[in-house]
């Protein structure tokens, strides 16, 4: 089995650079990719299958994002949905 991190070195150089410049105040991304390779041998050592999966995070940095979290919580989205429902 083996697990790998992988990041773009020129997006989050480029994203730390703009977000340092504008005071978090532009909204910058950081993506992070991960995969996992599995290999399963049989008792003679020979590979019977093999199963890959890929899968990506997406994290935004900005100062206003926190100012405005409080109201956009998954907890205050189902209230406004159900809410919604009720009417």
């Amino acid at each position: 089995m083996r697990f790998k991190k992988e990041t773009s070195f020129v997006k989050n150089f480029l994203g730390n650079l703009l977000s340092t410049v504008t005071l978090t105040l532009v909204p910058a991304p950081y993506t992070q990719s991960h995969s996992l390779e599995t290999k399963v041998f049989n008792y003679n050592g020979e590979i019977v299958a093999q199963y890959n999966h890929r899968a990506s995070v997406t994290k935004w940095v900005e100062a206003l994002l926190i100012v405005i979290y409080p109201f956009h919580t998954e907890e205050a989205k189902d209230r406004r949905n159900l809410c919604s429902y009720n009417t």
